[in-house]
């Protein structure tokens, strides 16, 4: 199975103020799809735990074309396009029903191998064998990889918080999406409520846990994007950038 498709409706309690998906909920149903599908290629989590490792999203970008609303029902597809290097590849597409030719959403993303006792990278190869080669489906959602975030060093610091239990998923550490939904929370409010997002990309640097003190810093180089950090004594957990029509 290549590709993975699954059918949604936008619930609302997955919508902003205006009614449409938020970048948070997306991300939830994402992950949940990227799981399903590597369980289907035989290389999901029952597999991997054997080994006593587990996937972890490194790096994530995503345009919204057009932004689904409450009710609206949608599909998202999604597909393993290869290696690059320690990196395995995943893209994603998004279309409303009756629109299967007219992509809404499109992302790319990069995963990594994790053994989950030393917290160290493992070469998927070695992991999971010629399997990460040969179910590779080779098609572009974005062709350019989610490339690595590079920060000005007078950005703004603008609150802290720390991590606490509904932030942690089954491998102890914070959840991929809670990022987001905690860069939309330190936004102008003015901005996060009224304005639509264009694209967003996310670099998750070191893993978080529960206690963690995360210190955010912000900027706001051009007028419709914005730059968030968090950061951990200084450490770099995650960086996004996010820009808005």
């Amino acid at each position: 199975m290549n590709k993975y498709t699954k059918r949604l409706s936008v619930l609302s309690s997955e919508t902003d103020s205006h009614k449409r998906l938020k970048v948070y909920s997306y991300l939830c149903n994402t992950q949940e799809l990227a799981n399903d599908h590597a369980i289907n290629l035989g290389f999901g989590y029952d597999r991997l735990i054997q080994t006593n490792s587990a996937w972890v999203l490194s790096r994530l970008k995503t345009k919204f074309i057009s932004t689904p609303v409450w009710k609206d029902n949608y599909s998202i597809t999604t597909w393993h396009k290869g290696m690059n290097g320690l990196f395995s590849m995943r893209d994603f597409t998004a279309h409303r029903e009756g629109e299967e030719n007219t992509p809404i959403i499109i992302g790319t993303s990069s995963w990594l191998i994790m053994d989950l006792q030393t917290r160290r990278l493992l070469r998927a190869e070695h992991v999971l064998g010629e399997d990460i080669f040969t179910k590779a489906h080779h098609e572009d959602a974005i062709e350019e990889p989610c490339g690595k975030l590079i920060f000005p060093k007078d950005m703004e610091k603008v609150t802290s918080r720390k991590v606490v239990l509904s932030d942690i998923d089954m491998n102890l550490h914070t959840n991929n999406a809670k990022y987001m939904e905690w860069a939309f929370d330190i936004l102008p409010i003015e901005v996060a409520m009224e304005r639509e997002v264009d694209e967003f990309q996310i670099n998750f640097n070191k893993e978080s846990k529960a206690g963690d003190t995360i210190d955010f810093y912000i900027a706001n180089p051009e007028e419709d994007k914005y730059l968030i950090e968090g950061k951990r004594e200084n450490e770099s957990i995650f960086q996004t950038a996010i820009t808005f029509k």
